[in-house]
């Protein structure tokens, strides 16, 4: 496993020359390789965090991966003052928020401002860890889709976002998380 991520890593870095609307970036620490990232023209999203939640069941003695779920901290950082990847994990930026607005500074869903249609989201630290508890009520499960066609090929996760109103407001917005908004 870790021989096939690093290969893929490094394939990765070394087209870092495309241009591309999402990165899920750096780095996720599995294997020997210190600087991975995630460039969705390369990589399924999915089998990418399904590799992180197995590699950390791997690391941590007793785990089981049946118990070890995917969590997120939306940042207040910017994508370019992170200078040093996460102990664990991954950052994951580049993606636009679809029927709502983001307040960075409280850290929690707003509506939308007039005729914007997407709101770029800050960094989202996603990591792994054992927990079988329900998701907290009051937090929005955002999913988040590779493109704006909102279907089951194009789902790759959900990420819990912080938010002021019921989580049942955002729903009947349909708010998502897309990574490319063409």
């Amino acid at each position: 496993m870790f021989t096939t991520l690093s290969v893929c890593a490094m394939s990765i870095k070394d087209s870092s020359n495309l241009q591309t609307s999402s990165f899920w970036s750096p780095s996720l620490h599995i294997g020997p390789s210190k600087t991975p990232h995630y460039n969705k023209h390369h990589l399924m999203p999915a089998g990418f965090l399904t590799a992180m939640r197995q590699e950390v069941t791997r690391a941590n003695k007793g785990w089981a991966l049946d118990t070890v779920t995917i969590t997120n901290k939306v940042l207040t950082e910017s994508n370019e003052k992170i200078k040093a990847p996460p102990t664990e994990g991954v950052y994951v930026y580049g993606l636009h928020l679809d029927g709502a607005g983001w307040n960075i500074k409280n850290i929690h869903l707003i509506e939308a401002r007039p005729k914007v249609l997407f709101t770029c989201m800050p960094v989202i630290h996603m990591f792994a860890v054992r927990s079988t508890a329900p998701i907290d009520p009051k937090l929005y499960v955002c999913p988040i889709y590779r493109k704006s066609k909102r279907t089951d090929l194009n789902y790759i996760t959900a990420v819990v976002l912080p938010t002021a109103l019921s989580p049942d407001h955002w729903i009947m917005r349909g708010v998502a998380l897309l990574c490319d908004t063409t």
